[in-house]
């Protein structure tokens, strides 16, 4: 039995491309402030909480973070409007990506999901604390993501 995929490459790169576009216009540390008070505002219910789709959330915050253009100057301050009409944006998404029934093999499926999750996953170096440093270094020293990390590592972000 063929499988006749629905996916294309070219229709998610240009949902994608609309998405990026978007968030780009808007300060990086400002928008993903805004995504995470997006998820964390109070819900009546785990279910309501559910609805808002927080996989694809912290998939735009990913890919925001791993923007090349991240991080620049001078770019304008979202409201919480323009960042939930990005997150509607992920949402459509989900009409173009690649769903399990587009791969011939369940087992290609689950090596793609494999893949995105293990690629990252290397040995610890110094050098990648200088990340952290630059995106936490300047919070206060009993900063909420400060004491985390050191409790986690046991190594402090920044000079103490």
């Amino acid at each position: 039995m063929e499988i006749i995929s629905k996916f294309s490459e070219d229709r998610f790169f240009a949902t994608y491309k609309t998405i990026r576009n978007n968030f780009r216009k808007y300060d990086t540390e400002d928008f993903i402030w805004k995504c995470l008070n997006y998820l964390h505002s109070p819900v009546k219910n785990e279910l309501e909480g559910l609805k808002r789709n927080p996989w694809l959330v912290l998939l735009l915050i990913k890919w925001v973070i791993a923007d090349e253009q991240s991080f620049r100057y001078r770019r304008s301050k979202p409201s919480n409007q323009d960042v939930l009409n990005v997150i509607q944006r992920m949402f459509d998404l989900g009409e173009d990506a690649r769903q399990p029934s587009d791969f011939e093999h369940h087992s290609l499926f689950f090596r793609t999901i494999a893949y995105q999750q293990f690629i990252y996953q290397k040995e610890f170096k110094f050098n990648h604390l200088g990340r952290q440093l630059i995106l936490f270094g300047n919070l206060p020293n009993n900063h909420f993501i400060k004491i985390e990390f050191r409790n986690l590592t046991g190594l402090s972000i920044g000079v103490n």
